[in-house]
Parts: structure tokens; C-alpha cells; sequence
């Protein structure tokens, strides 16, 4: 069990991997909302949890009362309930941590600042923002619950960033397949054409399901999400985003595997497959697998629902650990970075604790590395500031 906050007086602000209880006055049971979204969850009711005398909370939470009637809770499904939300939690600070650093690797080295980049750091926007409103939503779900329509907002928000997402995906599909199938006309790509499909163009379908929410459908805080005709206004362009990926997919495959040809066949097999698994979570490809729950018993459905719990909160990271961390552009340039780092500290040293003619040396070779090295990036940057604005 973790805090959620610093508090000393009575019962402490506590998250217990499902819920946030908030600060509880010694002697008094606390009432929260039923955690969500699960299935046979019943979001109207209450957990209880009672704060002792001494200012410690009990052992464990009362959740019994969140099941439906056919649904009554016992101790496995609670631990699958506790695994689950387990899993989403750790996955999507994981994922919004590696992703933060990845965003401030592309925008502070200059080297890497180019059209691909921009959309991977358009992209990873996306989990970031969806990540933080799942956890904040979460953590602050006894408050949100009085206000209906701060509820109905975050989950608003919520959801755009989710089918933004989406559409960042596309986005990632088409630049690639230009780049590749269609090599001499990606460069006629502008950016501001992929800012319009990535953030502009989930509007729409956003509007149009919360007119249909609020006049058919007005639950509370507009859950539990289901598979209803009115949630279907976002998920059928997700559906078709990723069939169109898909496209993408096995046309850019057919060409690598075309242009590997020339090599030994088990070599050429085995960078046809590497590169396929590299791009399958960068295309969402990997959603396609589990759209429709392979089989109806309970079993097969439990599985299904960790699987998608697990693809949704590790995707941010996956996508970090492949296009930033494990980048060869990206090793190179913090490879750079510390070298020049390392000779600029060692000049600096020679001139500090040097012999005056030493010093005289020093400061002469310290003046010609900073002459190259701004020289260097100078260049650099007129290079990558002319190719980054031909996109737009």
C-alpha cells in the first residue's frame, strides 16, 4: 500500500491498488465509489473501509457491496480485480516516465529534430496526456463522483486522447508508407497536414458521441464504457485506422522483403522479421489480434482482459524503448554529447591547473574546440532547420 499524499492527522490520504480513501477522522468508516471500469461493478454503489481509533485504517477494504447481484464478490475475484488495476497502474507510470525522457531526448538534441520525430513526439503526447488523466481520475474518483459533469469532462478528455492516439497512429502508417513505397514523394508531406488528422480529426466523432451520451445514454460519469451503438462512434475509426495500418503493414513488408532479396535467404528472413516487430505497436497492429475475445468461457475471458490491460498501459513504453532508447540516432547523439562533454571538461582542466605556457596551450586548443563545435552545430541546424521546413 502506497500514499497518495503527506497527510499526519488521523486516517492518511492511502491508495491500496484499487481505490484512493481519502483522510479519515480516528473511529469513522470511509465511503467511496465502487472502483471502475469492471465488468459486474456497480459504479452507483459504496466501499467502506473503517479508520480505527489509533488513526490506522483495517486490513482490508468492504468491497462487497460493488458486485452486481449475479456478481457477489469473493476473495479470487477481488485479487484479479486488484491484479488487473495493478497492471494499469504500473504500466502507465512506466510508460509515462520513459516516455517524458523520450520527448526531452527529440527536442533537445538538434540533430534529431526532423518530421519522423515530430510525429513520434506527437504520438507519445497522446499516452502521456491519456495516462495521467487515467491515474488522476483514479486517485481523485470520491470527488469527481459529487460533480457529474467534472466527471463527464475528464472522461471526455480522456477519450480524445485515447482516438487521438489513433489517429497519431495512421499518421505514423502513411509517412511510412510514402517514405517507402512512395520514397520520392515524402518529402511533399506537411506537417501541418498530419497535425489536422492526428488532433483535429477525432473532434467530430468526439462531439457526436457526447451528443449521443447526453441524450441517450446520460449514466453517471458516462460508464462503464460498452460496446453500445452510441460508444461505437469511437471505435469504428479506431477499427478502421488500424485495418488501414494493416495496409500499410504488408505493403511496406513486400518491399523490404523485396529489397532483401539480394542477401542470403536467412539473413533476409530474419531483418524482414525484425523490422515487422518493430513497427507492429508503432501501427497498433497489435490491437487487431484482440479486437473479438477468442473464446466464451470465463477463463478465456479473463485472459483476454489482462492481455488488453497489459497492451494498454505498456504501449507508451514499448514505443520509447524502440524508437528512442534503442535508436541508433539517439545513441549517437548522447554518444556525442558526453564526448563533447568529456573534452570540453578536460581542456577546461589543463587551463585551470596547468604551467602558464600549458595554460597558453590550453586556452588556444579550448578556443579552436569551441570555434568547431559551434561551427558544427551551426551547420547542423541550418540543415535540419531547412528539412524540418519543407514539411510545413
Amino acid at each position: 500500500m502506497e500514499k497518495c499524499d503527506d497527510t499526519n492527522d488521523s486516517c492518511d490520504t492511502m491508495w491500496d491498488t484499487l481505490s484512493c480513501w481519502p483522510k479519515t477522522a480516528a473511529g469513522k468508516e470511509s465511503y467511496i465509489p465502487c472502483p471502475h471500469p469492471h465488468q459486474g461493478i456497480d459504479f452507483t454503489k459504496n466501499a467502506t473501509r473503517k479508520c480505527s481509533e489509533n488513526g490506522t485504517w483495517a486490513a482490508k477494504a468492504d468491497y462487497n457491496g460493488c458486485l452486481d447481484a449475479p456478481h457477489q464478490v469473493h476473495e479470487d475475484n477481488l485479487r484479479r480485480l486488484t491484479a488487473k488495476t495493478s497492471i494499469l497502474y504500473v504500466g502507465y507510470s512506466l510508460s509515462t516516465i520513459s516516455l517524458l525522457i523520450s520527448l526531452f531526448i527529440f527536442r533537445y538534441f538538434r540533430s534529431l529534430h526532423c518530421v519522423r520525430t515530430l510525429i513520434h513526439c506527437n504520438l507519445m503526447l497522446t499516452f502521456v496526456f491519456r495516462n495521467i488523466l487515467f491515474i488522476i481520475f483514479s486517485c481523485i474518483l470520491r470527488e469527481v463522483h459529487r460533480r457529474p459533469w467534472v466527471c463527464k469532462l475528464m472522461m471526455t478528455f480522456f477519450h480524445y486522447f485515447t482516438t487521438s492516439s489513433f489517429f497519431w497512429m495512421f499518421v505514423e502508417g502513411l509517412y511510412l508508407y510514402f517514405m517507402i513505397v512512395h520514397a520520392m514523394r515524402h518529402n511533399k508531406i506537411k506537417f501541418i497536414y498530419c497535425i489536422i488528422i492526428g488532433w483535429v480529426a477525432p473532434i467530430p466523432f468526439l462531439i457526436l458521441w457526447i451528443i449521443l451520451k447526453k441524450l441517450y445514454e446520460d449514466t453517471h460519469c458516462w460508464l462503464p464504457v460498452q460496446l453500445s451503438a452510441y460508444d461505437a462512434v469511437l471505435y469504428t475509426p479506431v477499427i478502421t485506422i488500424l485495418c488501414v495500418n494493416l495496409i500499410f503493414f504488408l505493403n511496406v513488408l513486400c518491399v523490404l522483403i523485396c529489397q532483401l532479396r539480394r542477401t542470403e535467404e536467412s539473413l533476409q528472413y530474419k531483418k524482414a522479421f525484425r523490422a515487422s516487430g518493430i513497427l507492429i505497436p508503432l501501427l497498433g497492429i497489435n490491437y487487431l489480434l484482440f479486437i473479438v475475445n477468442p473464446g466464451s468461457t470465463p477463463t478465456s475471458k479473463e485472459v483476454f482482459s489482462y492481455i488488453i490491460a497489459f497492451l494498454q498501459a505498456t504501449q507508451g513504453l514499448l514505443l520509447a524503448i524502440l524508437y528512442c532508447f534503442m535508436n541508433s540516432d539517439v545513441r549517437a547523439a548522447l554518444a556525442k554529447k558526453v564526448r563533447d562533454h568529456m573534452e570540453t571538461r578536460s581542456v577546461t582542466t589543463k587551463c585551470t591547473h596547468g604551467s602558464p605556457s600549458l595554460q597558453k596551450s590550453s586556452h588556444e586548443d579550448y578556443h579552436l574546440v569551441s570555434l568547431r563545435m559551434a561551427r558544427r552545430y551551426s551547420i547542423r541546424g541550418d540543415s535540419r532547420g531547412t528539412a524540418v521546413k519543407e514539411y510545413y
